[in-house]
C-alpha cells in the first residue's frame, strides 16, 4: 500500500506540476499582453500623428498651388508694367540723348558763329557789311530753326 500511496503521491505532484507550469505560462502570456498593450497604443497614435501631419502637408501644398494661381495674373500685370516703364526710360533717354547732342550742335554752330565774328573782324576790309549781314542772318536764322526743333523734341520726350 505504501508504494501506492507513494504513486498516488508522485502523480498529484506531477498534476499539480502541471498545473502550476500552465499557470505561471498562462501569467507570463498575460504579462506580455499587458507589456504590449501600451507598445500598440504608442504605435496607433504614432501612426494617426503620421496621418494628419500628411493631410497637412497635402493642404499646405494645395494652399501654395491655390496662392500662385491667384498671384499669376498679378505677376503678370507687373511685368508688363515693368517693361512699359523700361521702354519709357529707354525713350527719355533716348530723347535726351538727342537733345544734348541738338545742344552740342548748337554750342557749335554758336562757336563757330563767334570765330566767323571774329574773322569778320580782322578781314573786315575785305568784306562789305551786306555780306556780314547776311551771313549774321543766315546764322541767326539756323540757331533759330535748331532751338525750335530741340523744344519740340522735348515736348516730344515730356509726352511719354
Amino acid at each position: 500500500m505504501s508504494g501506492c500511496f507513494l504513486d498516488m503521491k508522485s502523480e498529484e505532484y506531477d498534476l499539480i506540476g502541471c498545473s502550476l507550469s500552465t499557470r505561471i505560462q498562462q501569467a507570463q502570456a498575460r504579462k506580455a499582453a499587458i507589456n504590449k498593450v501600451p507598445e500598440q497604443i504608442i504605435i496607433s497614435e504614432v501612426r494617426r500623428m503620421v496621418e494628419e501631419m500628411q493631410a497637412l502637408n497635402k493642404k499646405l501644398e494645395e494652399t501654395e498651388a491655390a496662392i500662385e494661381d491667384y498671384f499669376k495674373p498679378l505677376d503678370k500685370e507687373a511685368e508688363i508694367i515693368m517693361k512699359m516703364q523700361l521702354q519709357g526710360e529707354e525713350r527719355t533717354s533716348e530723347m535726351m540723348m538727342k537733345a544734348l547732342e541738338k545742344q552740342a550742335l548748337l554750342q557749335q554752330v554758336e562757336a563757330e558763329k563767334n570765330a566767323s565774328m571774329h574773322q569778320v573782324d580782322n578781314s573786315e576790309a575785305n568784306l562789305n557789311e551786306s555780306e556780314i549781314m547776311e551771313e549774321e542772318k543766315t546764322l541767326k536764322e539756323m540757331l533759330k530753326a535748331m532751338q525750335q526743333q530741340v523744344l519740340l523734341e522735348k515736348a516730344d520726350a515730356g509726352k511719354f
